[in-house]
């Protein structure tokens, strides 16, 4: 069977490369729809195979029927009562009654009295024996009319062993009657001596028309001599053929239930059981019925009564215990009164047909599966542009834009029409595009097309990626895709504002933990004169103008590590060997894991500042002019303040200066700096420092005092000399925007904005550093590539607004089921990525995957009114076991992940090699 099935796929095969006319790039979903062609091309084989061989049957069975019906000897079968079980037509006529009234009569009642005994006699020999024997005895008619028949008689065994007699019956009357005329005659003449001379002639007349009856008798013996063994060859070719057919013949009672009067020899060769089982138990075939299809078949039974014929499926079990599928064909047959008085059917197992259809529709189901399971909306059209099938990602963007429905209105609809809104619209250049590259891709012009467009809805702004690629099979047509690719677009948008932002009017310079540079912006080019090129891959170093000694840097650097933030005045380089001051503020950036990851310096070049110091120093009319005209807030005072300038109202919020004297530093900042020491007492230690040291540089948090907002400003303490007394001088800017603008190109660059997650960028650096550390101490830790189940129903549903909201949430659930040295990262859409680091045992990550599945499993309410419900699936890989670089610890957790999703997702799988463990 198993060889019958390769020959059958390779045929199927064979066929659908002939009907194959065009090529693709090879897809899953296009794979999957050429399986599901190859099981269908098998299934039309098979029932093309099976209906040739029944044809074959039914037509030597109507041969063997015709040749048995219509035989010019009479045919008869008697039970061991001496019943006529069964006869052909010849033998009905023969006998002068009909053949319903023949059937279950005693063959007896039809013997003339004289040869009664002898008949019975007779009988009784050969049931008793296994020889062919032959009678001649006299019948009488219904109309008294005498036959004198010559009776061939073989005792044959049922096949439920009961002994029935074949009777093949000759009418010899004919040849009697010539006889006995021919001995009349002969009598006559011997009587009639005196007339032998006269009636000579007629005597060589009669002589000669006996020896012509008795030659045609002769012919006619001849020529059914011919028919006998034209009737045993028809019957051996039947019996054959019964015996080695895939198809089981039988007949049954017409009454429940329906006992079996006959089944051919195959029965056993099919089913493993022989045939005297149907024969003897009347109870046989029901019995052995699948007990959930006996109602249905019954039910098919009785429909039969009305029109004459069934066909029908069930399951039959065999010898073996197993169950097959087999096809029942039933027709009824009449006697000559028209009342059913047989059931003729045939068997045949259908269970690798039915096997087949099974396999055929769990590979469209499982193509549909893949197809739902992916997040791009994808249709299937015709060479002539019509839809025949779409996804779950189709049907869910129609609905939620308000497309008509995809079953009953957009399938068998031309895609142009319905595929999009903005088809309908002539001025919508894309739609013409699209046009152009599907007919295209259909006439085989064009290997594939490709378009990214925008789609945006009155309450959003989206944008899709379309992807047309032919239909690989015997039916031309192409797969569509639609992709949504609005986080990438997004993303990049923010990315361009991010880099607008980074390319300010101050110098920005980015490097890693090792002090390496990384990237700076335009502007640090422009005033220290080295390009990007020459900087990236050096240090800081590089613009040492040697002014500051070891005790400086090492304070600098004391400073970052303790409060992860400097701010203060350094002497560098430029390119042109100029040494030039700045204003610099270095601060360190930190990831969840509350590790450094990078530092960014903002940079001022202050040489007009200090030259303005200077100039302070030599005039104090040119000091008050400058002090008047500067955008910076200056105020003199020590400590109170007795002068400021119209900047320092202005970002104070005070109408005049003699308000603005009223207050003591402190009364122009909030109770306490963010570092929790008092404004009052941090204010009293940095003026001290200032008047100390002569100049202090710090930041400072301001209140305004109109509004009593709160802002954050840059703060040069100065000490000078007025009027022979020593003064402070604060130059005070207000470097909100600044700071905002630097927690934000933090976030951006290392930070998913939504989330506050930490970025691709971030993941592949911890990654980076996990396994250094690892590769050290020859510890493990875990990847998890982790998506969300569901969370596209909830943007389609609920709108991007509440997807943004549930991210949130999820992300927040994340980090509750982590310990402080793991970290969750967050790579786009949603999917998150986790680092377990410090795990003594494998285990140990079952039991955080466990975790985090439990908690997202959990009811997230999104507003007042919207609760939803999602899960994840997690794929995970293990350092040093599944890889050693990011790139690949990521991609053999991404292969676990799909295999999770796959398996039913909700669950967590690890990536083992060749094979997968699912959990």
């Amino acid at each position: 069977m198993n060889k019958k099935n390769n020959s059958l796929r390779a045929a199927a095969e064979e066929q659908l490369q002939q009907a194959s006319t065009t090529d693709s790039a090879t897809y899953s979903a296009e794979e999957l729809l050429h399986e599901f062609q190859v099981h269908q091309i098998e299934l039309e084989m098979q029932n093309e195979n099976l209906r040739q061989a029944y044809e074959a049957l039914a037509e030597f069975q109507q041969e063997y029927f015709d040749l048995y019906e219509f035989s010019p000897v009479g045919y008869l079968t008697l039970s061991q009562q001496g019943l006529i079980e069964k006869i052909n037509l010849t033998g009905v006529t023969l006998l002068g009654e009909s053949r319903s009234q023949l059937l279950q009569r005693r063959f007896a009642r039809y013997i003339n009295a004289t040869d009664a005994d002898r008949w019975h006699l007779f009988f009784v020999q050969v049931m008793r024996g296994n020889q062919q024997k032959t009678i001649t005895i006299s019948l009488k008619q219904p109309n008294d009319n005498w036959l004198y028949v010559q009776l061939h008689c073989l005792p044959v065994l049922k096949a439920n062993k009961q002994p029935t007699l074949w009777i093949a019956l000759t009418d010899i009357t004919e040849s009697k009657q010539v006889a006995a005329e021919l001995v009349i005659a002969n009598v006559e003449l011997a009587f009639q001596n005196t007339e032998k001379e006269n009636r000579s002639a007629e005597l060589v007349i009669a002589n000669r028309e006996l020896v012509f009856q008795n030659t045609e008798k002769e012919n006619r013996a001849i020529e059914r001599r011919k028919i006998e063994k034209a009737l045993q060859k028809s019957e051996a070719k039947l019996k054959f053929l019964l015996s080695n057919a895939p198809v089981t013949i039988f007949t049954c009672e017409v009454t429940p239930p329906f006992n079996m009067t006959y089944i051919s020899p195959n029965i056993a060769a099919i089913l493993g059981y022989s045939p005297e089982q149907f024969l003897e138990n009347c109870n046989f075939w029901q019995e052995n019925i699948h007990p959930d299809d006996v109602a249905q078949v019954y039910e098919n039974l009785s429909q039969l009564f009305e029109i004459g014929k069934l066909q029908h499926e069930y399951r039959f079990r065999i010898a073996d215990g197993s169950y097959l599928w087999m096809y029942d064909e039933l027709r009824l047959t009449y006697d000559e009164a028209g009342e059913p008085n047989q059931l003729i059917g045939f068997w045949v197992d259908i269970t690798e047909r039915k096997q087949a259809e099974q396999q055929l529709r769990n590979n469209e189901a499982f193509t549909h599966s893949i197809l739902n399971s992916l997040s791009a909306q994808i249709s299937v059209l015709d060479a002539n542009g019509t839809i025949v099938t779409v996804n779950e990602a189709w049907r869910q963007f129609s609905d939620a834009n308000g497309l008509p429905n995809s079953y009953n209105y957009n399938l068998n609809r031309s895609y142009f029409e319905q595929g999009s809104p903005s088809f309908q619209e002539s001025q919508f250049k894309d739609a013409i595009n699209v046009k152009d590259g599907i007919s295209a891709v259909l006439a085989g012009t064009q290997q594939s097309f490709e378009l990214e467009y925008p789609c945006h809805s009155p309450t959003e702004q989206r944008w899709f990626n379309m992807r047309v690629t032919p239909l690989s099979g015997t039916e031309q047509g192409v797969v569509v895709s639609h992709q949504n690719i609005t986080q990438r677009k997004l993303a990049e948008i923010e990315l361009s504002i991010a880099a607008a932002m980074f390319e300010s009017d101050e110098m920005m310079m980015v490097t890693d933990t090792n002090d390496v540079i990384l990237k700076v912006n335009q502007k640090f080019s422009e005033v220290t004169g080295y390009s990007a090129v020459e900087v990236i891959g050096q240090t800081p170093r590089l613009l040492s103008s040697g002014q500051h000694d070891a005790s400086f840097y090492a304070a600098l650097w004391q400073s970052i590590h303790t409060t992860g933030q400097w701010k203060g005045e350094i002497w560098n380089r430029r390119k042109n060997g100029e040494i030039y001051p700045e204003w610099i503020t270095i601060t360190a950036v930190k990831g969840h894991d509350k590790e450094v990851s990078h530092y960014v310096a903002t940079m001022t070049d202050i040489t007009e500042r200090k030259q303005l110091e200077k100039s302070l120093h030599d005039s104090e009319s040119k000091f008050r002019t400058l002090f008047d005209s500067s955008n910076d807030a200056i105020m003199l005072g020590i400590p109170n303040f007795f002068d400021c300038n119209q900047a320092a109202l202005t970002l104070f919020g005070c109408k005049t200066v003699a308000e603005f004297c009223t207050y003591h530093p402190a009364d122009l900042s909030p109770l306490e700096q963010p570092c929790g020491t008092s404004s009052l007492i941090l204010a009293q230690q940095y003026t001290a420092t200032a008047l100390e040291k002569g100049q202090l540089h710090f930041e400072w948090t301001h209140k305004r005092m109109d509004t009593g907002e709160i802002f954050v400003a840059e703060v040069l303490l100065s000490a000078l000399i007025l009027n022979e007394k020593p003064v402070l001088q604060a130059t005070v800017r207000d470097i909100s925007e600044r700071k905002a603008d630097e927690e934000e190109i933090k976030q951006l660059a290392f930070f998913d904005p939504l989330t506050g997650l930490p970025n691709r960028r971030k993941l592949h650096d911890r990654l980076q550093y996990a396994i250094a550390i690892n590769r050290r101490s020859h510890s493990q830790f875990a990847v998890f590539m982790m998506d969300l189940d569901k969370f596209k129903a909830v943007n389609d549903k609920l709108g991007h607004a509440a997807g943004d909201e549930l991210l949130k949430q999820v992300a927040a659930r994340i980090i509750n089921c982590l310990r402080d040295s793991d970290m969750v990262a967050r790579l786009g859409g949603d999917e998150f990525v986790l680092v377990l680091e410090n795990l003594k045992l494998p285990e140990m990550a079952d039991i955080i995957a466990l975790k985090v599945i439990a908690s997202l499993t959990l009811p997230f309410q999104l507003s007042e009114t919207d609760s939803v419900q999602i899960g994840a699936s997690i794929g995970i890989s293990l350092y040093p076991q599944h890889g050693n670089t990011p790139e690949s610890l990521m991609d053999h957790a991404d292969t676990a992940l799909y295999q999770a999703k796959d398996n039913g997702r909700g669950r967590f799988v690890y990536f083992s090699g060749n094979e997968l463990t699912l959990l």
